[in-house]
């Protein structure tokens, strides 16, 4: 019943709107899921969706250069979806080994192209080339010229196919303007007859950026000539992983330097209830690395400005990111005066203020950590301070940390901001943690503490590594991907694919295994319901109608 109500709940503002969207989901029924193919279409039928988004990996169906085409594992997949009323959305790309890079195989790929569009002509109407190649991950030294050849050489054969067949341009991985705009310019607006991109805002939720990115991405398509083809998007969601604490054997090793004969910590895990952060979840990560019987509680702001001045806590935790609740910089120096210990892990520390759980990320925000870091005698260097900082250095344990017990890879960990005494008094100290080098040879911190012996007699642990990533609850999940389907068909989407339909759930802090509106056993989350009720609803909604 809970499932359920969530799924009610989330729907109030979506039932509303009069323009039709179509909606799929992304599953691997291709891949690791085809023995569940027909379970996954049953269920996707169910909740009223239409379309599944899956690979076609070039390097599975040629084996052999110059060999034959084997289409029969696409073939159960195409025509098992068809059966349940699904169209299948295939992604041309994952060349064979042979066939890389791919630009200096134009014609061996022209002909996978060909022949895959000539076997699957009647049965699937669009083909979308590539995926992400805005990326490292699925393209070596990306590059939008040479994405559009590649792009051109598809169009070209599909159309010499079917000239009906649609061509969606590769899902651009985020907004990617400046990368879609290049490919432009290097005549992609004569190859594609839609455009498409990947979103994604997790752990945020989806408004009110997504309106706005996708307001920039109309803007930048009328600019050249693209405003009457149609956007879609063919991966978008929220994950639901664990958050884990960011690197913890370094926090574990930092806690031993600044307090070495400390076996018990009453910690608070800083929740400013900002979107991403699973406090509950963090703070009992954090109490499991902590020795002992020592214990940690997620405690709100407003909370924590009552309770630090009764000096309950001797161990208080940031969220892993650059942001800090302004609305407590008084108490957090106060704390770390009479002797508290603080944790400041994860890119920039103390950079934007957050009031409320909400940051501007504006001039204001970064002036006002300028000078809470100021208060608290953090020092950090980055490239764009000094000629001599590095944008990125390897660190290793300083014999304070080794001594500690922290052990790291030989070759290493990368650090990108680092840290100095500037603001240090008599009696005051930075402890290095990881160390490496600046470009003139000197020592670059990339994590320490600050241990005061003048008028402040606390620690301040930091560290430039470490950032949590974010993560959402399965009702915030159900919340934001209703929001997504209602800010994306109020800008004219034509489709939109869910990202994704079953979460593999093997690793549980592995953000990619937990991206499912659906558990690994199928099992319901309320993402699904949320869009089982919506789909379901009738009128410009019910997918297909």
């Amino acid at each position: 019943m809970r499932t359920l109500a969530v799924a009610f709940c989330v729907l109030g503002a979506a039932l509303h709107a009069s323009a039709g969207m179509r909606v799929g989901c992304c599953a691997h029924v291709t891949r690791g899921e085809f023995k569940n193919r027909v379970r996954t279409y049953e269920m996707m039928r169910a909740a009223g969706f239409t379309e599944v988004r899956s690979d076609f990996d070039w390097r599975s169906c040629q084996k052999e250069r110059g060999g034959g085409f084997d289409f029969s594992r696409y073939d159960q997949a195409v025509d098992d979806a068809a059966r349940h009323g699904i169209t299948l959305l295939p992604i041309l790309f994952s060349p064979p080994q042979w066939a890389q890079p791919v630009n200096d195989h134009i014609d061996e790929w022209r002909t996978f192209v060909r022949e895959t569009a000539r076997h699957f002509k009647d049965r699937l109407p669009a083909y979308e080339i590539w995926n992400e190649e805005n990326i490292e991950a699925f393209w070596k030294e990306p590059d939008p010229v040479k994405y559009t050849e590649v792009l051109r050489a598809a169009y070209e054969e599909i159309k010499s196919v079917d000239p009906k067949l649609r061509v969606v341009f590769g899902g651009a991985a985020g907004l990617a303007l400046d990368y879609i705009e290049k490919a432009f310019k290097a005549g992609a607006t004569e190859c594609h007859d839609v455009m498409n991109v990947h979103p994604y805002r997790h752990p945020q939720p989806a408004e009110p950026m997504l309106s706005r990115d996708l307001k920039a991405l109309r803007d930048l398509m009328v600019r050249y000539g693209e405003g009457g083809k149609p956007i879609w998007i063919t991966e978008m969601g929220w994950p639901t992983h664990r958050e884990s604490v960011p690197d913890t054997t370094v926090l574990k090793a930092a806690l031993k330097v600044a307090r070495p004969n400390r076996d018990y910590w009453r910690a608070a895990f800083v929740d400013t209830g900002a979107p991403g952060i699973a406090a509950d979840v963090m703070a009992a990560g954090i109490g499991e690395m902590l020795p002992g019987k020592s214990k940690c509680f997620a405690v709100g702001t407003a909370e924590l400005k009552r309770r630090l001045p009764k000096k309950e806590f001797n161990l208080l935790v940031l969220p892993f990111n650059e942001e800090y609740p302004g609305e407590l910089v008084d108490e957090l120096v106060e704390f770390v005066g009479y002797g508290g210990t603080l944790v400041a892990f994860g890119g920039f520390p103390l950079y934007y203020s957050s009031y409320g759980g909400v940051s501007e990320k504006s001039g204001r925000n970064t002036r006002e950590g300028a000078q809470a870091r100021e208060r608290l005698r953090i020092g950090v260097d980055a490239w764009w301070f000094s000629p001599k900082t590095p944008s990125e250095a390897r660190v290793f344990p300083s014999p304070q940390a080794e001594a500690a017990g922290l052990r790291v890879d030989p070759a290493g960990l990368s650090a990108t901001r680092f840290f100095n005494g500037k603001y240090l008094k008599e009696g005051d100290e930075l402890v290095p943690i990881l160390v490496g080098k600046d470009k003139e040879g000197g020592v670059a911190i990339g994590a320490g503490v600050y241990a005061f012996g003048s008028d402040m007699k606390g620690r301040v642990v930091v560290s430039s590594r470490g950032r949590a990533h974010g993560t959402s609850t399965e009702a915030q999940q159900a919340t934001y991907v209703v929001d997504a389907l209602e800010a994306a068909k109020a800008a004219g989407v034509e489709k939109f694919f869910i990202y994704e339909f079953q979460a593999p759930e093997g690793d549980p802090h592995y953000s990619e295994d937990h991206f499912g509106i659906v558990h690994a056993d199928f099992s319901p989350k309320p993402a699904y319901e949320a869009c089982r009720t919506l789909l379901r609803a009738g009128g410009a909604w019910a997918a297909g109608r």
